[in-house]
């Protein structure tokens, strides 16, 4: 009595497709059909029975490059020698390869756990769109994390970019040595930042094991953040020496952040320095970190095969592409009331929401900053390509509106379907922000 109908198979194979619960499965049956005693054993052995259809004799493997071969994606793999284990695999998607082309330069990268029942780490790859959306560019299952894994994954990463398209100048991560000197090797011009959130995190808790005294670690945490978001060298020296005194009494704790992060890395985390950057002001790894939580949401559990694995990456794929895609229309088609000012006529509906909201900021404080850029500081042309409140100032002097060419090409792409060469400004019509 509790068999399933053909009319039940069909129904139970078509919410399979689109990863419907078995509890929720069961529930849809029973309310169709009041008399239906079917149990949700039933149910899991239907859904068992419709995997095993649509793979047919093939091993999970030869089933996964077939999906991937059926989705227009673009995969790699490497063997163990005098093996057909595979070591490490590499995947993307037709659509993440034009947003990379589109959206070069600002990549971030991090590794992720518990996503496949073969324990491997999948390290993932975003980048950030113009209308600050997070896409993801590739995927790669990889045995270890050791620097043969990360330079065999970014030289496939390599290879997604068109000839014309000039590779990341800013690449963020954490403090993966493994990872970082891969990126010296496959991206030597790229600058390699590190998360601010992390590093902090990481000297609040060694402040914590070392001192004792809760109003001492206040301080000194209050000084360690100036340290951290101080915007020029001379600034820099000043608070570290500053910082080295109150730390008099706990030397260990200032070995610790100088040998540590300090000496070695203020360059990629310090403002100081990441303000001479064009970093579209991405200076942590939380995008891609959320994109691993977006992910764990598709994948349900974390004993899925590549097969399942690929499955909820390829459902998250289609949702972000068409978030991306509605991103660019709004843009396009919608008007902010602040925006009616004929300063910013020239940049409405071809420049990102993003970007012109950026520009609304930098311009309430014109009055306060003037065209004095030693009191600017030029941090938003120099950080994200658009005009800081001194440029903004000298506009507004002359009475004429905000020039296009002087927002980078980065916040005036809003359609997937953009020809590349016509994307490809020259170095003039770019922002100077050396």
């Amino acid at each position: 009595m509790g068999r399933l109908t053909e009319e039940d198979k069909k129904h139970v194979d078509e919410l399979k497709k689109y990863h419907v619960a078995p509890r929720h499965i069961l529930s849809y049956l029973r309310d169709r059909d009041t008399e239906n005693v079917t149990s949700i054993y039933q149910i899991y052995k239907r859904r068992s029975t419709y995997r095993k259809n649509l793979m047919g004799p093939r091993t999970d493997m030869q089933h996964l490059l077939k999906l991937l071969e059926a989705e227009k994606y673009t995969c790699w793999s490497r063997t163990h020698e005098d093996s057909n284990v595979v070591r490490d695999m590499f995947w993307t998607h037709t659509d993440s390869i034009t947003l990379l082309n589109m959206f070069p330069l600002v990549l971030i990268m991090d590794s992720t756990y518990k996503t496949n029942k073969y324990r491997l780490p999948l390290f993932e790859i975003v980048g950030v769109t113009s209308t600050w959306l997070t896409f993801n560019v590739a995927f790669a299952y990889m045995d270890s994390e050791r620097q043969d894994n990360f330079w065999w994954a970014l030289e496939k990463l390599k290879e997604l970019f068109f000839s014309n398209t000039p590779f990341p100048q800013v690449i963020v991560t954490d403090r993966e040595l493994a990872l970082m000197n891969a990126i010296k090797v496959v991206f030597p011009s790229s600058t390699n930042l590190l998360c601010q959130l992390h590093i902090n995190k990481n000297v609040g808790a060694k402040c914590k094991q070392y001192i004792l005294k809760k109003d001492m670690q206040e301080l000194i945490l209050e000084l360690w953040r100036k340290i951290v978001y101080c915007s020029e060298e001379k600034e820099y020296k000043e608070l570290l020496q500053i910082f080295e005194q109150a730390c008099v009494d706990n030397i260990i704790f200032f070995d610790y952040v100088r040998d540590t992060w300090l000496n070695p890395h203020k360059e990629r985390f310090v403002e100081a320095w990441t303000n001479r950057v064009l970093h579209l002001g991405n200076t942590t790894t939380n995008r891609v970190e959320s994109a691993h939580w977006s992910l764990k949401r598709f994948l349900e559990h974390s004993k899925r095969d590549f097969c399942k694995a690929w499955n909820g990456m390829n459902d998250m794929l289609k949702f972000q592409i068409i978030k991306i895609k509605g991103s660019f229309e709004i843009s396009k088609g919608r008007k902010e009331h602040i925006h009616n000012n004929p300063f910013f006529e020239k940049l409405t509906w071809v420049v990102s929401k993003k970007a012109l909201g950026d520009i609304v900021e930098e311009y309430k404080i014109v009055s306060y900053v003037g065209n004095d850029k030693d009191v600017c500081c030029c941090i938003l042309r120099k950080t994200r390509g658009l005009p800081c409140a001194c440029d903004l100032a000298r506009y507004k002097m002359k009475g004429v509106p905000i020039p296009l060419d002087v927002v980078h090409i980065h916040w005036r792409k809003l359609t997937l379907n953009s020809d590349q060469e016509d994307e490809q400004l020259t170095n003039d019509s770019e922002l100077d922000i050396t």
